[in-house]
């Protein structure tokens, strides 16, 4: 039996029912992967710029450590709009210059024009363009956005080496538990797996070295409210459900550098202390001997 097609009408987002910016930022507020720019999370919204405007969204990747500064414009996108939203990108990139921002400019219409003028800016600026579309169904209606305009990260094999940093450097920047429940597994790895394993400090993460050589078979990544942990082995069923079982913020990434990457909390670490010595053992098994092919890991 065929299936029974029905077209969407597409509206303007002023025609919905309450149809504001408001009514937009507050679905992509609850959910901002809405704007198919990966799994991420709010990091503020509305934030006041030294200039006196208001940045609409600041949402992060913490797998990849980026920042997207967000604009959202309804009806057509215009000059004010573009430059407002390469002046918030630059002041959030000033605040934080340890983190990779890229500017995201969302709106119903990115007129031929503009479209060639952000495409320039975007060979020397992180540019986004995404289009926003409202549609009607029925008593329903829904709101698309799409890509028109990408950044590319450079993901190269031969991007630079990684940069060194003192222990001091995670000290400062990461909460004690996280920092030390890190240390703890390295420790626990030269116990048990090899006297020659070590921390390696690097500005983005930290990782290991086995016999003097870059390792990386786990990489760390020490935060305020929490610890970010690659384990760098191959996926299992086994491993899936225990971390299902241990309510733990857990996804596999496949590619060069496929591991499964953990976010704890502090009681999710006591909590799970053999599972994660489990994925460690197997990280190490899986890796041992392997150490140049996950040398340039940067995004832990």
């Amino acid at each position: 039996m065929s299936a029974t097609l029905q077209v969407l009408q597409t509206i303007p987002v002023r025609s919905m029912p309450d149809g504001r910016e408001r009514l937009i930022q507050d679905l992509i507020a609850k959910d901002p992967s809405v704007l198919t720019l990966g799994r991420l999370e709010l990091q503020a919204r509305e934030r006041i710029q030294p200039s006196g405007g208001r940045l609409d969204f600041i949402l992060r990747d913490d797998d990849n450590e980026i920042w997207y500064e967000v604009e959202i414009q309804l009806g057509k996108t215009d000059e004010s709009h573009i430059v407002r939203t390469i002046e918030y990108w630059q002041s959030e990139k000033t605040r934080h210059p340890e983190i990779q921002h890229v500017a995201v400019i969302v709106a119903e219409e990115i007129t031929g024009r503009f479209f060639n003028v952000i495409n320039l800016l975007n060979q020397n600026i992180p540019i986004i363009a995404l289009q926003m579309s409202a549609t009607k169904l029925g008593n329903g209606y829904g709101v698309l956005f799409t890509k028109v305009l990408g950044h590319q990260r450079p993901r190269e094999r031969n991007e630079p080496p990684v940069t060194e940093v003192p222990a001091a450097y995670w000290e400062q920047s990461s909460a004690p538990f996280a920092l030390k429940a890190a240390l703890g597994m390295v420790e626990y790895a030269k116990s048990n797996f090899d006297q020659t394993i070590v921390a390696k400090f690097n500005k983005n993460y930290i990782g290991t070295w086995i016999q003097g050589s870059v390792s990386n078979f786990v990489t760390f990544r020490p935060q305020k409210h929490a610890l970010r942990i690659s384990f760098h082995c191959s996926r299992t069923s086994e491993f899936d459900k225990r971390l299902e079982d241990g309510g733990i913020d857990w996804q596999y990434k496949v590619g060069a550098h496929a591991s499964y990457r953990l976010r704890l909390s502090e009681t999710e670490i006591r909590s799970n202390e053999q599972l994660l010595q489990d994925l460690l053992k197997q990280s190490f098994e899986d890796c041992e001997g392997e150490g140049s092919e996950v040398e340039s890991e940067v995004d832990a």
